[in-house]
């Protein structure tokens, strides 16, 4: 029986009594029952003026000419699809007591919006400015502008999803802007995959997988039935606390001992503070499973994606260090999300956060063998995926957005990062190919909020059997993110070649 099992199901036992997300009535009548999650209110506590904490995509579409997507009729399917399904689409966060959502009648027309359609040469300021830009979580948690134009002419769809013969001649791009604090990567996953026409399928794609690993859990029911009697047993206790500060004390050594390497970069850099925006498509998701099957039989798509990300930063440094003083160190910190219920939203459940996070220290070149890398990557990995991280930090989120002053929240998130490079997150999207209104989604991406402290924000996700990766970094750091882009795809190339 794998240790891994055990763990993830008593994480979810332990969550369920941490945060349980109780049916709480205030005396506004205006205020749902479910409460902000704790990791809800801990981004809108922890996001600074440079960093919001704010999730934006686009969903990019494909249709003939003379069928375009009308506003009008998606405003309706939105409205019917998702917003019925899913209260805190009509909701804000009260103005009085920030941790409650409050029900609210939004006009449709104030947050679907048509605008101009972006070119590929200013579509990555466009995103960079959504990312910027403040909300006001207290008005409207959401928002989605949409556009339409000749096929290609944004660069929302790669080259490579555009087919001739398919005779599509107009796209149209739909971008979205959400607060953090509705919910999380996963969540935003299944909330929009309710708008497309598959909705229903794709939710039954997600229940299957959930009885899948329930079912994969089945055979840890003797070990766990022993381990929640007696309050989950004295050896998981034993576990829990010896785990926990082993895990603690590696983390508050990374802290003192560790030194953002492009911190001279940031003092020297000759640009004004600003965002640099990348997307690129990488390859169908069973030619990178195999890859890193082939090189390390435990070997997972997350390692992967962790190193082609510290090669990029490697490379990244090289570049700063022809003009600036910069120390290339041995090994960076990297931090990595970590979903709570294993990147699926368990049928029935409301969207919202449900995240924790590790941090780890990757290597830089191991003598230029980059299939050796990945092996230390991926053992380094699975190694703190063992210790109870995630959880902690979920826990000590839940504490700061509580408890502690606002200052002291924003201090607690810069620091806990243990000046990381980049952070990573890996989002499990949608099976197969989806459409809006008989409308064919061709191709999407999301682009990861940037915690304080933290330059570089890089975005795995998966769709139709194929991934992609975005980039959001500050500019200060990466000056050029389509470089950075390069930089990864070289060293996929490497480990897929060599």
């Amino acid at each position: 029986m794998p240790l891994r099992d055990t763990l993830r199901t008593a994480y979810d036992h332990l969550f369920k009594v941490l945060d349980p997300s109780p049916d709480t009535t205030s005396d506004n009548p205006k205020i749902i029952h479910r409460q902000l999650t704790s990791i809800g209110r801990f981004t809108m506590r922890s996001q600074t003026k440079e960093n919001p904490s704010i999730i934006c995509f686009f969903i990019s579409l494909a249709h003939e000419k003379d069928n375009p997507l009308d506003i009008r009729d998606f405003r309706r399917a939105w409205k019917k699809r998702v917003i019925d399904q899913h209260e805190r689409f009509h909701s804000h966060v009260c103005a009085s007591d920030d941790r409650y959502f409050e029900v609210v009648d939004q006009s449709l027309e104030d947050c679907i919006t048509e605008g101009k359609h972006p070119t590929s040469d200013n579509m990555p300021s466009i995103i960079a400015n959504h990312m910027l830009s403040p909300m006001d979580v207290t008005k409207t948690l959401w928002e989605i502008q949409m556009s339409s134009g000749p096929l290609g002419s944004s660069g929302c769809i790669p080259d490579v999803y555009i087919d001739p013969k398919e005779n599509l001649e107009r796209e149209t791009v739909a971008i979205f802007r959400v607060h953090h604090s509705l919910g999380d990567g996963i969540s935003m996953a299944v909330a929009v995959g309710d708008s497309c026409d598959e909705g229903q399928t794709l939710r039954d794609e997600m229940a299957r997988e959930y009885r899948k690993q329930m079912h994969h859990d089945e055979d840890t029911v003797f070990i766990l039935s022993s381990i929640l009697s007696l309050i989950k047993s004295l050896l998981y206790i034993i576990w829990f606390v010896i785990a926990s500060t082993y895990a603690l004390l590696r983390q508050f050594l990374r802290m003192v001992t560790s030194r953002n390497p492009f911190e001279v970069v940031l003092t020297l850099s000759k640009f004004e503070y600003g965002r640099s925006i990348a997307w690129r498509p990488v390859a169908s998701l069973d030619e990178m499973k195999a890859t890193v099957k082939r090189i390390h039989h435990k070997g997972t798509l997350n390692d992967l994606s962790v190193a082609m990300t510290s090669h990029a930063v490697m490379m990244q440094l090289h570049e700063h260090a022809k003009d600036k003083p910069v120390i290339i160190p041995k090994y960076v910190n990297i931090s990595i999300p970590v979903h709570l219920n294993g990147g699926i939203l368990p049928p029935g459940e409301q969207i919202g956060n449900k995240i924790g996070g590790l941090c780890a220290s990757i290597p830089f070149a191991l003598d230029n063998q980059p299939r050796k890398r990945l092996k230390v990557i991926s053992n380094i990995l699975r190694r703190e995926k063992m210790t109870p991280q995630p959880i902690l930090s979920y826990i000590m989120c839940r504490f700061f957005s509580d408890f502690a002053p606002d200052w002291l929240t924003k201090w607690s998130l810069r620091k806990f990062s243990a000046n990381s490079v980049a952070v990573i997150s890996n989002v499990r999207g949608w099976p197969f190919a989806t459409h809006w209104l008989g409308k064919r989604v061709k191709f999407l991406t999301a682009f990861m909020p940037l915690p304080p402290g933290v330059p570089i924000g890089v975005m795995v996700q998966s769709y139709a059997g194929d991934i992609s990766f975005s980039i959001n970094a500050d500019k200060r750091v990466v000056p050029d993110a389509e470089k950075f882009a390069d930089w990864m795809l070289e060293e996929y190339k490497r480990l897929a070649t060599e």
